[in-house]
């Protein structure tokens, strides 16, 4: 997989009220705006995926950053990224993450599937996806699931909203964390 690193600025509000940091990779030094909204940013333990319209025919585009000692930036390798990373993800309409893993809600040809990568050892993904995959695998869904609608990661656990309004979960059970008793 080819992969650009681009400029990226952050602003923040710190505890006076004000601030901006920036940061640049290779590529231009001007960093592209980026506009994000609900379910276009996915933040995990220490990585971040973004979904970004570029203007250029992709609105879509993902972008990664972070940790990667588990792949969960989806680029096929374990080496860790200190600027936003242009992947060539394009058909994803939403993105999240867990601790060690992400996920992302895929649109393509009539089809919207849940696409899952990075740390699977406390079934993050449930028992349909073998290992900790450093790129992006298809999610089978529980019998009896409606297409996906939205998904959310915490900490080891994963959870999906399909269309029909019922939420499934996935992960480590520990203190009650899926909701199943």
């Amino acid at each position: 997989m080819s992969e650009t690193s681009y400029g990226v600025r952050v602003r923040a509000v710190n505890q006076a009220g004000s601030g901006e940091a920036s940061a640049s990779g290779t590529g231009s030094t001007t960093p592209p705006p980026i506009t994000l909204m609900l379910g276009r940013l996915g933040t995990g333990g220490s990585h971040v995926l973004a979904l970004v319209d570029e203007g250029s025919g992709t609105p879509n585009r993902m972008y990664a950053f972070g940790n990667n000692d588990k792949g969960q930036l989806g680029l096929g390798d374990t080496v860790r990224r200190d600027s936003f990373v242009a992947t060539s993800y394009t058909d994803f309409t939403s993105v999240g993450a867990g601790s060690q893993f992400s996920f992302a809600i895929e649109e393509t040809g009539g089809s919207t599937k849940v696409r899952v990568w990075g740390f699977n050892g406390n079934q993050e993904f449930g028992s349909g996806v073998v290992g900790n995959p450093d790129t992006p695998e298809e999610l089978p869904l529980p019998s009896g699931a409606a297409a996906p609608k939205q998904v959310v990661g915490a900490g080891a656990a994963s959870f999906m909203l399909d269309t029909n309004g019922d939420v499934w979960a996935w992960g480590w059970q520990q203190s009650g964390r899926l909701g199943n008793g």
